[in-house]
């Protein structure tokens, strides 16, 4: 439970406030029930940051940012890897011009004419 909600709903349950017309024992004893009651909200409050602790403890950033290095390093050798690709492609065109060449070469041999 937030501890919001919890002190909301504490509050008014444990105490209650002096009124003008109380003695002062009265008024000690509203006092020492207001005091108790924020000693179990302390308490509270106390139990719930060591929860959220325990949690943010179990949390490994250093195993985040190890894995996060990794997948950019993969990233980075996809990226070089690409690249060599884009730098070495031949497309369907330029197959087809290499193509025609060899057969125009092929046939001015065949024909004699090789100058």
């Amino acid at each position: 439970m937030r501890l919001e909600q919890l002190l909301t709903r504490n509050q008014g349950q444990d105490s209650e406030p002096a009124s003008p017309g109380q003695t002062v024992e009265a008024r000690i004893e509203t006092a020492e029930k207001e005091i108790k009651a924020v000693k179990r909200r302390i308490r509270t409050a106390g139990r719930e940051i060591e929860a959220l602790q325990k949690r943010t403890d179990e949390i490994d950033p250093e195993g985040y940012d190890a894995k996060l290095l990794e997948v950019q390093q993969e990233l980075n050798e996809v990226e070089d890897k690409c690249s060599g690709i884009e730098n070495t492609m031949v497309t369907r065109e330029n197959l087809e011009d290499f193509g025609e060449d060899i057969r125009q070469t092929i046939g001015k041999r065949i024909m004699g004419h090789d100058h």
